[in-house]
């Protein structure tokens, strides 16, 4: 089973969170693929049987909900119903607050491409509001919560 993973990330954080996902989810035998939002394109999917969109949350969910505009771009790339019948996942990083609405709205925004089914990773806090400075990293105990959302999610998509 082959799965994409899409991201944005200014300051490296949402980079830091996928990483131990990918380490679970090659840990179950799924072959992993990493692409950044902007240099996706939707065609690029019909390789792949799940989908797992990263995004920092901006701007505390305000505007648009907080999905990073570069994921915004690279999910309305996606072709209509080119996610039915594929497992798609999300992960949001954020300062202080946010990344549950962020969340919702990603899920909003993958059910608009056909996606049925969707897992999403526990939010993950790291940095400082705003991305003026990097700020604190993603925790070990976060790490570990998104290694374990890989294996489970490959889990489910072996299932």
């Amino acid at each position: 089973m082959k799965i994409l993973i899409i991201y944005h990330t200014k300051t490296g954080h949402t980079q830091e969170a996928i990483t131990p996902m990918i380490e679970g989810l090659k840990a179950k035998g799924t072959k992993v693929d990493v692409s950044l939002a902007k240099d996706f394109n939707g065609s690029m999917l019909s390789d792949y049987d799940a989908l797992i969109v990263g995004t920092p949350c901006w701007a505390g969910s305000s505007g648009i909900a907080g999905v990073a505009s570069p994921v915004i771009k690279a999910i309305k790339s996606i072709p209509e119903n080119e996610l039915q019948g594929k497992l798609c996942g999300g992960v949001a990083v954020h300062a202080k607050y946010g990344g549950e609405s962020t969340l919702r709205h990603l899920e909003k925004l993958l059910s608009q491409k056909g996606c049925e089914s969707l897992l999403t990773a526990p939010v993950v806090k790291a940095g400082t509001l705003m991305s003026i400075l990097k700020g604190p990293s993603v925790t070990k105990e976060a790490e570990e919560e998104l290694r374990k959302f890989g294996e489970g999610f490959a889990s489910q998509l072996l299932n």
